[in-house]
């Protein structure tokens, strides 16, 4: 994770991620190739455990990291 924030029962992480792409994404097939994507999350806290949850992550970088570029 890059930052975690917490005020009361709220809790936001900017957090950034890599990993092999070996499962479908979206309609693109596995690749094989590594790659990065970064993202936000945040959830409320009640009684100790997850109540809600949210997440937003960053796609387009991550499809142009998977893409073969053509050959010239």
């Amino acid at each position: 994770m890059t930052h975690i924030l917490a005020d009361r029962d709220l809790l936001a992480a900017h957090v950034q991620i890599t990993g092999t792409h070996l499962g479908q994404l979206g309609s693109l097939a596995p690749t094989g190739k590594v790659g990065t994507s970064i993202g936000a999350y945040h959830c409320r806290l009640a009684e100790g455990k997850i109540v809600e949850d949210w997440d937003m992550w960053t796609m387009l970088p991550l499809y142009q990291q998977m893409l073969v570029k053509p050959q010239s």
